[in-house]
C-alpha cells in the first residue's frame, strides 16, 4: 500500500495529474474497506469457536 499511495503522490505532484490521483485514491479507498470488512467476517473469536 505504501508503494501505492507513493505512486498517487507522483501523480498529483510530478504529473499534475489530479484526476488520475483521485481515481487511485478511491480505488484504494474501496480495496482498503473491502479488506477491513473480509477480516472482520472471518475473525475468529472464542464465542465463534466455542462447541456447545
Amino acid at each position: 500500500m505504501k508503494s501505492q499511495r507513493d505512486f498517487i503522490d507522483q501523480c498529483e505532484e510530478k504529473f499534475k495529474d489530479v484526476g488520475s490521483a483521485d481515481f487511485l485514491t478511491g480505488l484504494i479507498q474501496e480495496h482498503e474497506k473491502m479488506a477491513w470488512k473480509l477480516r472482520k467476517y472471518f475473525k475468529v473469536t472464542p464465542e465463534t469457536t466455542s462447541k456447545k
